[in-house]
């Protein structure tokens, strides 16, 4: 029973430690808990009736001693007194002619042989009770085997139980490790919270302050925006008055007889930037891995393009000067396809749609994000910025033209229209807005009132592209019949229908684009050709073609503002630059 209770008081000092740890071991205790407990019942009960059994033999062994010893006494009483009775025979018959009495010789004589019979039954007895003897002598031996083993097991489950409780102990070490590491933990906790705190205290003050230099970054923007328009302004209007002195001055000379001069041509060559045609390749251009849906030359110096990919990225690249042909700056934040690209009117800005049905807005010179224009809800074709650069204009395939504020992010006007929209475009004055739609018409819509102005129906197939004259009385438009038409923006009627058999346009997305002298118009063509028409004759004019190049789609052109070259994109990616 010791044994039990040193098992049990163990057993109890397991269950303290499963207690004193029970987030750590608490399911590995309680599992070891059951099992002891399993065991010591099943090892409690088998020893209390092995206890009960030998305890019972013992008892009954101390009977048969007990009545064996008096089984033995009353043979040995037996004895004497036969001795005595056969004693006194041999005395009497000793003593010759003593005449005995026969009765009582007789009585003696039944006496002994009761005493006989009664000692036979004794001795009978006897033997029963010594087998008896042998076989509880054999149980006991039994019994004692079974104890000898259980003490085996006993003293097994004495060394599992020290086991155990090194292990007990070993994780009551594990446990204050545990803990130190705990409260070292905390420590640390309280320490980043601390520095986190100062940290986020120091991001608001930063904050301030930066919203503090946005905000005068943006006013001075504004502030040098108005005197740059300002400069423009009187830079042209100084560059018109010098021409019309130089066209009065030839007038004047072909009226004395000094020359025969036209005076349309006249107007054309001093009004117009001078264009030629391009006729050879001047460079070749790697600008994505999948199709390049748009490329715009910035608006002033033409010595960047922007492209839009199907690989959700914008890129500004360089075409003049010493890193010719490199990548100037990557703008990434499309969820998917980039599809169109274009500058603000000061090169300020580059604005571009995408497939995520957003408008994202860069800084063209250092590529971070101001704004993203959300609002649509599908994809976005085009996005224009007004000759102010303060307000843009875009068109999506969910039918609507928006009106947004660049300087807030905020969207300003929706007009919803009766079909999808591939294209829109500004006049260099800002008093109207032109939208190409799927179903072939062409709207004008004023964007002061936000009214339609006028629709026209002249294609049969989708309109792609909408893009104006410099003097802003005329339209280009582009279309999936395979036809080019130039429209009087003052009449709202068509000049001319530009074709030609070798020309096909298979995109939606096809974007034409207009000489900087209003005298020629480019288009790609579905095999990977560029065709050039006259405006002012409506006759095709050129023919541009890469040999060397695979035979693509050709999807965008743009012409540079000095009129020497021409950019095109293709499905794979390339970007060629066409020279004069």
């Amino acid at each position: 029973m010791c044994i039990r209770d040193r098992y049990q008081r163990r057993v109890r000092g397991v269950v303290s430690v499963a207690m004193a740890d029970p987030l750590e071991k608490g399911f590995q205790t309680e599992v070891l808990l059951q099992r002891l407990r399993a065991r010591d019942a099943r090892e409690v009960e088998a020893f209390d009736e092995l206890t009960r059994a030998y305890a019972h033999l013992l008892h009954s062994c101390n009977a048969s001693n007990v009545n064996l010893a008096a089984q033995n006494k009353r043979v040995l009483d037996l004895q004497e007194n036969n001795e005595a009775v056969t004693a006194e025979l041999q005395r009497v018959q000793d003593q010759g002619g003593m005449v005995v009495d026969s009765a009582k010789i007789s009585m003696l004589e039944g006496k002994i042989s009761e005493l006989q019979v009664e000692r036979g039954d004794l001795y009978q007895q006897q033997s029963t009770q010594n087998s008896k003897l042998l076989e509880m002598n054999e149980q006991v031996d039994k019994a004692e085997e079974a104890m000898a083993r259980y003490k085996e097991q006993i003293d097994a489950l004495q060394a599992q139980c020290t086991t155990k409780d090194d292990e007990i102990a070993a994780l009551k070490d594990t446990l204050d490790q545990v803990n130190s590491q705990s409260d070292n933990w905390q420590n640390q906790t309280k320490t980043l919270n601390g520095l986190l705190d100062a940290l986020r205290t120091e991001h608001d003050e930063l904050k301030n302050l930066h919203e503090d230099l946005v905000g005068r970054w943006v006013a001075k923007s504004e502030e040098l925006s108005q005197q740059h328009n300002e400069l423009n302004k009187m830079r042209q209007q100084l560059q018109q008055d010098r021409r019309a002195f130089d066209v009065l001055e030839e007038v004047r000379q072909g009226a004395t007889g000094e020359g025969s001069v036209n005076i349309a041509d006249v107007i054309d060559q001093n009004f117009m930037v001078p264009t030629a045609l391009p006729t050879e390749l001047k460079t070749r251009i790697k600008t994505h891995e999948k199709e390049c849906n748009q490329v715009a030359f910035n608006n002033n110096t033409g010595s960047y393009f922007a492209t839009s990919s199907a690989d959700k990225n914008v890129k500004v690249w360089q075409v003049m000067g010493i890193s010719e042909g490199g990548e100037h700056l990557c703008l990434s934040g499309h969820a998917q396809a980039a599809l169109s690209v274009s500058f603000s009117p000061d090169d300020s800005l580059v604005l571009s749609g995408g497939a995520d049905n957003s408008v994202r807005i860069w800084a063209a010179g250092t590529g971070r994000g101001k704004h993203v224009l959300a609002g649509h809800k599908d994809k976005v074709f085009n996005a224009r910025s007004f000759p102010d650069c303060r307000n843009a204009v875009t068109g999506s395939h969910d039918r609507t033209v928006k009106y947004w504020d660049l300087g807030t992010g905020k969207c300003l006007q929706t007009i919803l229209g009766a079909s999808m929209i591939n294209d829109v475009a500004v006049p260099p004055d800002g008093m109207h807005v032109v939208s190409g739609h799927y179903d072939g018409s062409i709207r004008f819509n004023d964007p002061r009132t936000k009214e339609e102005l006028a629709k026209l129906e002249m294609h049969a197939g989708h309109v792609t592209s909408v893009c104006y004259t410099p003097c802003g009385t005329k339209l280009v438009t582009n279309s999936r019949d395979s036809s080019l038409k130039l429209i009087d923006i003052r009449m709202f009627g068509e000049l001319c229908t530009m074709k030609d058999d070798g020309y096909r346009n298979t995109l939606s997305n096809s974007k034409a684009a207009v000489s900087p002298n209003g005298r020629y118009v480019a288009a790609g063509g579905h095999n990977g050709s560029v065709h050039i028409w006259d405006l002012h004759t409506s006759r095709y004019a050129k023919r541009l073609y890469d040999t060397t190049a695979t035979t693509e789609t050709i999807i965008s052109c743009s012409w540079s503002p000095n009129g020497q070259d021409l950019a095109v994109s293709d499905r794979t990616g390339v970007v060629c630059v066409w020279s004069s």
